[in-house]
């Protein structure tokens, strides 16, 4: 029976069969070497998978041990025994607020400060270095603080502290007597952000402004 006249399913399993045939004459030729790739091939999804479960237990250590950080001696403890875990950041925010509370604003400054380093995209970053600012009007270093604030302000324009550091830049300028800075700041923010929730705060500054123009 000629080609022309062959059903085209039975082609088609010929054709089938045919490569099924030059698969196992492979195999036969090459049996040790197609061994040894699946022996490969194995290996590397096991070593895959071991990889992901170690990954994941250490992220599950890791977030038992951040929650169980309760004081600032848990949280130095916390960042020492897992540096790389992406709790850390929150740990260091955590451990600077407990130190700002107990007034000890140079330690959390420096706090503050390791992670504005270490984490500059973490949404946290900008909050940190707002903190910092708040740390050195504390610490009646206003200068310093108004450049904390002018940087937040730059690096960070797009972050809910953003008017927040506008807002203490000018009261950092009204410490200073820099009563026209302040003025330009104010009228700045209030263009900007008429309906914010801070215009209010911001406006109880002016009459001190005026008094002192």
């Amino acid at each position: 029976m000629s080609a022309d006249h062959i059903p085209k399913n039975e082609l088609e399993t010929d054709s089938f069969m045919e490569a099924i045939g030059n698969i196992l004459d492979f195999y036969k030729k090459n049996k040790l070497v197609v061994q040894w790739a699946a022996i490969g091939i194995v290996a590397v999804i096991l070593i895959n998978i071991g990889i992901t479960r170690y990954i994941s237990s250490q992220r599950h250590k890791a977030l038992l041990a951040y929650e169980n950080a309760k004081t600032e001696m848990g949280l130095s403890e916390f960042i020492a025994n897992f540096p790389n875990s992406e709790y850390v950041a929150l740990a260091l925010f955590q451990k600077g607020n407990m130190l700002y509370e107990k007034e000890d604003y140079a330690g959390a400054m420096n706090v503050f400060a390791q992670l504005v380093e270490k984490y500059k995209k973490h949404e946290l970053a900008s909050f940190a270095l707002l903190s910092i600012g708040y740390c050195q009007m504390a610490m009646g270093e206003n200068v310093k603080a108004q450049e904390i604030f002018n940087k937040l302000i730059e690096q960070y324009p797009a972050s809910p502290m953003a008017g927040d550091a506008k807002i203490n830049l000018a009261r950092s300028l009204l410490k200073s007597a820099q009563y026209e800075q302040a003025q330009k700041v104010i009228d700045e923010f209030l263009k900007a952000e008429p309906n914010s929730y801070l215009a209010d705060e911001v406006k109880k500054m002016l009459p001190e402004i005026k008094r002192n123009l």
